[in-house]
């Protein structure tokens, strides 16, 4: 289930370098209504940057995970400000139920669920986004993944 709270999303060994989103000059601007939240999953979308869903817009690309909030839902225009997407190995939320990561998904590809939680399985729509599944909390309710 997405999050409504920001997230101190832990990150092992060493990260990849961030994608920085500087603003004008890179062409990508916070979304109309869009608030991304400290910790979650971030993506772009035909030049715009909004909250992780499990079934994103047409080419939608995966920044990472946000190092900050990022909040424009109040706003009626693009809003061009800096944003910093982590990448890297990191734990995010097991799916609760339903298609539920298990240790056979290790080394395969799982899919974004919700801005914050990952599903095993099939996609549930070509357009889904999927990481790298690379272990397991020892009680299952964490799923490490790796975000090129």
């Amino acid at each position: 289930m997405a999050t409504t709270v920001e997230r101190n999303t832990v990150f092992r060994y060493q990260e990849l370098p961030a994608i920085e989103v500087t603003g004008a000059t890179t062409g990508l601007a916070l979304g109309i209504g869009a608030k991304v939240l400290k910790g979650t999953f971030a993506y772009s979308s035909t030049g715009t940057v909004i909250a992780g869903v499990e079934i994103p817009p047409n080419a939608a690309n995966l920044l990472g995970i946000a190092e900050e909030t990022y909040d424009n839902s109040a706003g009626v225009a693009v809003k061009y400000i800096p944003m910093v997407f982590r990448r890297g190995q990191c734990f995010v939320d097991n799916q609760p139920s339903g298609k539920i990561v298990t240790s056979a998904s290790v080394g395969f590809n799982i899919w974004i669920k919700d801005n914050i939680s990952v599903e095993n399985g099939t996609a549930p729509d070509p357009l889904s986004v999927s990481v790298r599944c690379v272990g397991l909390s020892p009680d299952g309710k964490q799923v490490e993944i790796y975000i090129p």
